[in-house]
């Protein structure tokens, strides 16, 4: 027998395809929004059909409702079926209103099609209702005053709807626009809160990494400062006194570069805007080339240099795109035994400047790359005392390239080495 756990997560695993919007929706708000909605939708639409089917099979034809009855079921159930299909699509932002707009005509085609005192136009209500998890707060405003519009434009129209019953129907529909537009603020006011509160939690978490990760990598270059401080004044040993200067200077370097990647980082998030210039992108890669070349040379490592030769000057800010592509290269550097090979490379791929950083180092576990971009992550491997960092470089890398309107990838295999790539647009001039 299969267990029940395992029903479960086939249950599991189901629903949350069935529920789930389209990968290309990347607002958290929208998306959940959509699975809230979808996942009504997931109940209403078979149980409506199953009810349907079942009364119109065990009921006697003289006890069946009206034809206009069940063609509103049946409209309910194509516009809730519609409303599941436009949540899976790619323009989700166009297809709602689509949607609300073709809910709108079901609904007064049906009241055409009813009886006095057509009241199947009391479905009405179910639209701004259903905006509540489709729209903003002032959107959902505007279809309830669509809604209400509808309803008055209609009952004029028709001429045959009792008094009576017509002040019944646009008080219990105005009633009901009113407590959908409560529901709708304060949706949209827990919803400001919950990513306040997201927000909240990331800046938290943070800083607490920002505490671990300062904890670690401070102590090991203080303790070996303060070992050799010690050891440097109970030597008389000419060789040994340089080697632990030597040390003492590497470390300092190294405590300094962790500083400088935290006000860097600080730096980056406080200012999404920076300045631009034209520059020469070979002419940077190329300095860049050779300023590494005696660090791979003292590791044995072969730096080659491949340049597009066609690429004119562009926009960047030549200091952060500086400090991006660095990142990258020393990373290559640091995790290429001796013997490998680093490459740098540039070219033209259509209407993009491509430019690649290929190792032929130790690489990248798979659980690990789709993490190698965030702060203060760092494998197992990166926390040695020669190469450990503190987990910014890469982070500053896509941060950097972000803003100039770019994107970073990686490619990597478990000791067959990585490539890095950056893409950032480009349009030649003609």
């Amino acid at each position: 027998m299969v267990p029940v756990s395992r029903y479960m997560r086939w249950f599991k695993h189901l629903w949350q395809l069935a529920v789930e919007p389209s990968p290309t929706i990347a607002d958290p708000v929208i998306r959940h929004r959509i699975r809230i909605l979808n996942s009504i939708l997931v109940v209403f639409i078979p149980l409506s059909t199953l009810t349907l089917l079942i009364y119109l099979l065990t009921l006697p034809s003289r006890f069946i409702g009206l034809p206009t009855t069940i063609l509103a079921v049946l409209m309910g159930i194509s516009v809730a079926a519609l409303i599941y299909v436009v949540n899976h699509t790619r323009h989700y932002l166009f297809a709602r209103y689509l949607t609300v707009g073709v809910g709108l005509l079901a609904v007064l085609a049906n009241a055409v099609a009813s009886q006095p005192p057509h009241l199947e136009i009391a479905y009405i209500i179910m639209l701004p209702l259903v905006s509540t998890l489709l729209f903003s707060f002032k959107d959902t405003l505007i279809i309830c005053l669509l809604s209400v519009i509808s309803f008055l434009g209609f009952a004029h129209m028709m001429g045959d709807i009792p008094a009576d019953i017509f002040k019944d129907l646009l008080t219990f529909i105005m009633f009901i626009q009113v407590f959908i537009l409560f529901l709708s603020q304060q949706r949209n006011r827990l919803e400001t809160d919950r990513q306040k509160l997201a927000i909240e939690q990331e800046r938290n978490t943070l800083l607490k990494k920002l505490i671990a990760s300062i904890s670690h990598d401070f102590r090991t270059p203080l303790t070996i400062i303060i070992t050799n401080t010690y050891l440097l004044g109970r030597t008389t040993d000419l060789r040994q006194q340089q080697e632990k200067r030597d040390q003492i200077h590497k470390q300092a370097l190294r405590l300094n570069q962790f500083i400088e990647d935290i006000l860097t980082m600080s730096t980056l998030d406080q200012n999404t805007q920076i300045e631009l210039e034209q520059a020469d992108l070979n002419h940077l890669l190329r300095r860049l080339y050779e300023e590494f070349i005696p660090q791979a040379k003292a590791k044995n490592i072969r730096l080659e240099l491949d340049l597009a030769p066609d690429i004119q000057s562009v926009q960047l800010n030549t200091d952060h795109f500086d400090r991006a592509c660095n990142n990258l290269v020393q990373n290559a550097i640091n995790y290429t035994p001796a013997g490998g090979q680093v490459i740098i490379r540039s070219m033209i791929q259509r209407d993009a400047l491509v430019i690649e950083c290929i190792d032929t180092g130790i690489g990248i576990s798979p659980q690990d790359l789709p993490q190698v971009f965030t702060a203060f992550f760092r494998a197992d491997h990166a926390r040695s005392t020669e190469t450990g960092g503190m987990g910014l470089g890469l982070a500053i890398t896509r941060q950097i390239v972000e803003q100039h309107g770019g994107s970073i990838t990686v490619e990597s295999v478990v000791g067959r080495g990585s490539t890095f790539r950056i893409q950032l647009p480009y349009l030649q001039n003609i």
